[in-house]
């Protein structure tokens, strides 16, 4: 716990009183988190897709109504609503078997499954699906957010294998990579 000052507007020296902040650290097993999509990849127009997710504190058999939604994300990585939303009901499994790419602790989390049509309207977008459902506070909404995918209208080809076709390209500019990171932080403060 830490006990943090408040001070007034405009950046006075004035203490207007104060706020405990306590920072609880959970075990990565108890963490809502997308198990597929876990990473970037693309989605082809109308085939159909297992997403998987999981939630804090499940346990296996439990049914919970979640809002799948398709947000765009623009050049700056900024999401904006689509047209694509669904309300779906899922049981908790522990037996659905999705390759989980992240640590968990050494164990197997309940997770929830829902098939997804990827719809045509949403061709050669990028897209983060969000789920979110009502907890235990029913006025605050729990979501997670998936990493972006791209939504394709086909297949993808294949960059040429010859070096030589790409070698007047690769050294028109020079490379330029940028690399984000995040980090979900649930905090709480008392006697504000």
């Amino acid at each position: 716990k830490v006990m943090v000052q408040l001070f007034g507007p405009g950046g006075g020296t004035d203490i207007v009183g104060t706020a405990e902040v306590q920072l609880d650290v959970a075990p990565p097993n108890r963490a809502a988190f997308w198990v597929y999509p876990f990473q970037a990849t693309d989605f082809v127009v109308g085939e159909t897709y297992d997403l998987y997710w999981t939630v804090t504190n499940m346990k296996e058999g439990t049914l919970m109504r979640f809002n799948l939604t398709a947000m765009a994300v623009d050049g700056h990585g900024h999401l904006h609503p689509t047209s694509w939303q669904t309300l779906v009901k899922e049981t908790c499994s522990t037996n659905s078997n999705p390759e989980i790419m992240r640590y968990v602790g050494g164990s197997i989390p309940c997770t929830f499954k829902y098939a997804m049509q990827i719809p045509a309207d949403l061709a050669n977008r990028k897209v983060a699906l969000v789920a979110s459902w009502i907890g235990n506070a029913p006025s605050v909404p729990h979501r997670i957010v998936s990493t972006p995918v791209q939504f394709v209208s086909g297949r993808r080809l294949k960059a040429p294998s010859a070096k030589g076709s790409m070698a007047a390209h690769c050294k028109a500019q020079p490379m330029k990579f940028r690399i984000g990171a995040g980090m979900n932080l649930v905090e709480r403060m008392k006697n504000v």
